[in-house]
């Protein structure tokens, strides 16, 4: 039997491994509680003995540690401050988000379980820290000022991620929401103009330290797929049902690009029953797992709204139907 390391990396390095492999990013209040008794602490503001325990508890087979990002909302929201008058986080601070990483991902290996970092990439932190409507406003008034704020906090992510290579971590996550539920949030023209290049020459530095490189974005994203597989991303998140075939998706790419989630947080983990979570990853399951190429998960995290024993079945379903025959 692959130990959940072993398990993890199998499917991103586009091999097949002995059953579906199931791990989250964020894991918030209710479910803490539930597994270790803590109250009112999301994973990311956990020990990192704390946060390998609850993955372990959980069922896990992956712990995902958070970097620390700059996002200057305070100094920059509705505003065009010049990009340059922006203080990222001091060293020490990132430093400490950066040993942090590196005790859970020695701590995760110690357990079997595979380790990464995730971090920000090009695009979100951008309208996050401007603004959304300033920052749509902006791209037409003023681009140049826009991709001169893109360039600054870009500089500041890209070098999160190097030094993040060096924390004994399994893979890098990059974490970049692009797209609504309908589609890209920008002309697509536009869109690669500001993020293309920059996306790509981060998880090009993930992929020439050998590590393989997984993708977050919500919404729709049939359309960024193939361009994610380009840049040489191993595996994409979370393919929400509600804009999303995720079986269509495997069909069309999965020789090229991995995929993980679609268990619906809006659905049965939030509103439902433990039997009707159960019923629902076990056909998604089954659909998904020939060939490999899936990891199991929710359609964004482990949300307030998700009832704790319910994701609990999932986890079940996932043990009960997810493997593969020797």
């Amino acid at each position: 039997m692959m130990s959940g390391r072993e398990r993890v990396l199998a499917v991103l390095r586009h091999g097949i491994p002995d059953r579906v492999p199931c791990y989250e990013v964020l894991v918030d209040p209710p479910m803490v509680e539930h597994v270790l008794g803590i109250a009112d602490r999301n994973s990311s503001q956990l020990a990192p003995r704390q946060v390998v325990d609850l993955a372990c508890r959980m069922g896990l087979d992956c712990v995902i540690a958070g970097l620390r990002f700059f996002r200057p909302v305070q100094a920059a929201f509705g505003g065009t401050p010049d990009p340059e008058s922006l203080q990222p986080p001091a060293p020490a601070e990132q430093d400490a988000w950066l040993e942090r990483c590196a005790r859970i991902a020695e701590l995760a290996h110690g357990e079997g379980l595979a380790a990464a970092a995730y971090n920000h990439g090009a695009f979100d932190v951008v309208y996050e820290s401007l603004g959304f409507e300033n920052f749509m406003l902006l791209l037409y008034d003023d681009l140049d000022y826009v991709e001169r704020f893109t360039e600054h906090l870009y500089r500041y992510h890209f070098e999160n991620t190097r030094k993040a290579l060096a924390t004994g971590i399994d893979f890098m996550l990059i974490g970049d929401d692009v797209a609504y539920g309908s589609g890209p949030f920008l002309d697509p023209d536009l869109f690669f103009r500001l993020w293309r290049d920059r996306e790509a020459r981060m998880i090009a530095l993930v992929r020439e330290a050998g590590l393989p490189c997984e993708y977050h974005s919500d919404g729709r994203v049939d359309w960024l797929v193939p361009h994610l597989a380009d840049m040489g991303v191993d595996l994409v998140n979370p393919i929400e049902p509600y804009c999303n075939d995720i079986v269509d998706l495997k069909a069309r790419f999965g020789h090229r690009i991995a995929f993980r989630g679609n268990v619906d947080v809006g659905g049965n983990l939030s509103s439902g029953t433990p039997e009707s979570v159960y019923e629902e990853t076990r056909d998604l399951v089954l659909k998904m797992k020939p060939g490999g190429g899936y990891v199991c998960s929710s359609s964004h995290s482990v949300s307030r709204a998700v009832r704790p024993e319910n994701y609990l079945e999932l986890v079940r379903a996932v043990r009960d139907f997810g493997g593969y025959a020797p």
